[in-house]
């Protein structure tokens, strides 16, 4: 088996721990600010790291959590060849879990950088920025202008959405690339990262990334709202 980790982060109590399946196999760790979510998570199966400052800036705790996010590789993923995210919403019901995701980098594990989760009911940025508009934890970003920005530069509509709170990386340059440049769209745009995720792909892609979005929604996991 490649050397595996999966990584996930809570700051500001926005979500609460959920317990890891026993045999998981692979190292999980979860970042956060706060003890407290630190001693929970250690006692559901987690490596929890403390750290309340995880770019060496002073974010919001949305902003830390994404951070983490996008710089897996950083967050104790340096050794590691495959990197899988789970947002700390999402809960692990099936043991065999992280094979199956191994499983679907292809035959020598190296066929594809990113693997991704189709999302569940868009499968395009500009309706998706409508949805958000309406969401109360959004209320204080402009998700439309966000859009309108990539539909200038040439975003096609119905290039694909994904569920970014599960998704998993080959460490490698690429990635690592990807990753910074979707963070500088969570930090200087927005940060919900479901509208540039897709545009950052996309030209990613035109500089050799590999991605393929076929991982199943809530198929090897469940989710809670958030906050839960």
């Amino acid at each position: 088996m490649p050397r595996t980790a999966i990584v996930s982060a809570i700051y500001g109590r926005y979500d609460t721990p959920k317990k890891l399946p026993d045999d998981l196999k692979v190292p999980a760790y979860l970042w956060t600010d706060d003890e407290e979510i630190g001693r929970e998570a250690s006692d559901l199966g987690w490596i929890a790291v403390l750290d309340e400052k995880p770019s060496g800036d002073d974010l919001s705790p949305m902003l830390k959590a994404k951070f983490v996010k996008t710089h897996m590789h950083m967050h104790s993923g340096r050794n590691q060849d495959i990197l899988i995210w789970l947002d700390g919403s999402m809960t692990i019901t099936d043991p065999a879990y992280v094979d199956e995701i191994i499983s679907q980098f292809g035959m020598t594990g190296f066929d594809f950088d990113v693997l991704f989760t189709p999302h569940p009911v868009r499968t395009c940025i500009y309706p998706e920025a409508t949805v958000t508009r309406a969401l109360a934890r959004y209320g204080d970003v402009d998700p439309i202008a966000q859009v309108e920005y990539y539909r200038s530069i040439g975003h096609p509509s119905n290039w694909g959405l994904f569920a970014s709170g599960c998704f998993a990386v080959r460490n490698n340059a690429l990635t690592q690339e990807w990753g910074g440049h979707w963070w500088n769209e969570c930090h200087s745009r927005t940060y919900q990262d479901q509208l540039s995720l897709p545009v950052i792909t996309r030209i990613m892609q035109e500089r050799g990334l590999r991605w393929k979005s076929s991982l199943p929604w809530a198929t090897w996991w469940g989710i809670a709202e958030h906050g839960r």
